[in-house]
């Protein structure tokens, strides 16, 4: 100890700021690079991390602590473990392939320990990252990074156990405490303080990216209100406008006795009033849409989609039309509500469009895949022109404004499935070839029943 006082201090507290001070340094360059717009899943993010984490393990070469001549003690195990754990595989091997390039540029005898302990600290970062994102496991992040910290300690010390085994005891005892001491003093405080610093940093950038979908989920939803506004101006208007216009007309055929004209003035009446009603609860519906959400509750996907099939079995029946189910026993992150109305929409949609025919089938599908549950409604209707995709799932756009509905079903179903996070979009070579929508629903954690 004494002897490790007396020749290192100095040089130690000035090598370990030096160290420190690249740690920091890292930790403000990744804020000023990725704060806010960060997308971890992108090349360019792990790319980045690599790159510049490299970068900085050679930073901390430059002033590291020596222990003996080619035996040096710096920050490039810690800044390699802690690349893989964010940045992914990819970005610790290029921050371990700069570094270790590096470190073989100094040469000495420490190089054949620096090697093979970066691989062992590139793996102990991809270990602890695979622990973080395994299911069940509690996330206590100054325990991870303080045992992690431990891990690239230990694992530094064992990459010079090969040069101790031919040195005698006396210098071997030496060794240990040049070594240990500011090994023990590096990697743990390091490993904790660039963890938590990038770990609150990616908060931030998650709790940016929520707040940007919000604002533009409001901007989608003030888009929504103009055309609402819109609807309320001339949609729902045109009914009351018929029926003013036909109370005159049965108000003069009265005073003419005119009886059979009033009929069929009174009749068209009734269908104006229809339409209006049924536009009112379509309205009340799609503001409804984005209120289903409960935090938690799963739909039974199979179970969901055979209830609705069986609502509308009579309907298809008299329109030569079979429904066939082809989902995947499976737990959709979605409230029964909003999932029935949703499958629901789709399927009412697509036995309203269908031609009719005798065998006519419409399939309604599901499969889990790797991040999420994809659905589809496959009908073998009168089909949508390629360039209309997206413009049907738009508030009371009809195609053909002659035609059944109100326009509201398919913006219903986009409301739903936007309020999970999720995608939908038509598919159809045009008309007389019929459509098929799809929807995907992303999951964090697949939930799925097993056949039986």
């Amino acid at each position: 100890m004494n002897t490790f006082l007396e020749s290192h201090l100095v040089g130690a507290i000035y090598s370990l700021g030096s160290n420190f001070a690249v740690v920091i340094s890292a930790m403000l360059v990744v804020i000023f690079l990725f704060e806010g717009k960060v997308d971890r899943s992108t090349f360019r993010w792990k790319m980045t991390i690599g790159v510049s984490f490299g970068v900085f393990a050679i930073l901390s070469m430059l002033a590291p602590i020596k222990v003996r001549p080619g035996i040096i003690i710096d920050a490039k195990y810690v800044l390699t473990a802690i690349s893989t754990y964010f940045g992914g595989p990819l970005a610790g091997l290029v921050t371990m392939a700069i570094s270790g390039s590096s470190r073989a540029l100094l040469g000495g005898i420490g190089v054949y320990a620096a090697i093979p302990t970066l691989l062992a600290s590139w793996l102990a970062g991809l270990a602890f990252r695979r622990l973080s994102q395994s299911e069940g496991f509690l996330i206590l992040r100054l325990r991870d990074f303080a045992l992690l910290g431990v891990t690239l300690f230990v694992l530094q010390l064992l990459g010079g156990f090969a040069f101790l085994l031919f040195l005698p005891w006396s210098e071997v005892k030496v060794l240990l405490v040049d070594r240990s001491i500011p090994a023990m003093v590096i990697f743990p405080p390091m490993t904790v303080l660039l963890g938590l610093a990038l770990d609150f940093i990616e908060s931030r950038n998650q709790a940016v990216i929520e707040r940007t979908s919000m604002f533009e989920q409001l901007e989608r939803r003030n888009q929504e209100l103009q055309v609402l506004n819109h609807s309320l101006h001339h949609d729902l208007r045109t009914p009351l406008v018929t029926v003013q216009g036909f109370l005159g007309e049965i108000q003069e055929n009265l005073e003419h006795g005119d009886i059979g004209s009033c009929q069929k003035d009174l009749q068209r009446i009734i269908d104006a009033t229809e339409r209006l009603a049924t536009l009112i609860n379509g309205i009340s519906k799609l503001n409804e849409a984005s209120e289903f959400f409960v935090h938690g509750e799963c739909a039974n996907a199979v179970e969901v989609v055979r209830v609705i099939a069986n609502r509308y079995t009579q309907e298809a029946r008299a329109k030569n039309l079979s429904i066939e189910i082809r989902v995947e026993p499976c737990l959709i992150p979605m409230s029964n509500v909003s999932f029935g109305r949703l499958m629901n929409a789709l399927l009412e949609n697509a036995i309203r469009f269908s031609s009719g025919n005798s065998g006519t089938q419409i399939e309604i599908g599901g499969t889990v895949q790797q991040h999420g549950f994809q659905f589809w409604v496959q009908d073998h209707g009168i089909g949508v022109e390629p360039q209309y995709h997206e413009k049907i799932f738009g508030l009371f756009d009809k195609l053909n404004p002659k035609g059944p509905g109100t326009g509201l079903g398919l913006a219903l179903a986009k409301r739903i499935v936007d309020s999970h996070q999720g995608r939908i979009w038509m598919e159809s070579a045009g008309i007389g070839c019929g459509s098929r929508v799809q929807f995907f629903i992303p999951s964090s954690k697949k939930l799925s029943l097993s056949h039986g």
